[in-house]
């Protein structure tokens, strides 16, 4: 991603400070120690921080939010690119509008050239951040389910 195709501050995993590093560890421990899904159970919060960390996971901060994402192909069409968030995570106290969160995925779609923006509200336990994305021109697309297994 070039910076001028940053046309609001999306800032890179080498431009973050130690703060702000450390609100990311804090942010990811405290969401996943009160988790309620079967899957979020299963995330490891020490592994998650060190591939962001790393850079091993693409991520920018903006307005005082984590977005981490990856840029897919999907196994149906080699010529479709799809920008997948993976992860937002507020990182401050006192972030910018959920919008500017919006925005910098469109602005990161344009960069890695996607044909579409793939998102989800996994960690809420309702449809409110389902309805935020739908006034941006989000559309659900599908639902999955997950269960459980003894195996691993």
């Amino acid at each position: 991603m070039s910076s001028e195709s940053c046309e609001m501050d999306l800032r890179l995993r080498a431009s973050w400070t130690e703060p702000e590093l450390a609100a990311i560890r804090h942010s990811l421990f405290v969401r996943y120690q009160a988790a309620d899904k079967y899957w979020v159970q299963q995330i490891d919060p020490d592994y998650v921080y060190g591939l962001i960390e790393s850079g091993g996971i693409p991520a920018v901060i903006t307005e005082g939010y984590l977005i981490v994402f990856d840029v897919s192909i999907p196994w149906h069409n080699p010529n479709v690119r799809v920008l997948d968030e993976r992860m937002v995570l507020r990182i401050s106290p006192n972030p910018g509008k959920f919008s500017s969160v919006v925005t910098s995925l469109d602005i990161l779609a344009k960069a890695y050239e996607c044909h579409a923006i793939a998102v989800g509200d996994a960690l809420q336990g309702d449809s409110r951040l389902e309805r935020v994305y739908e006034r941006y021109g989000f559309a659900k697309q599908c639902n999955q389910l997950m269960k459980g297994t003894p195996y691993g």
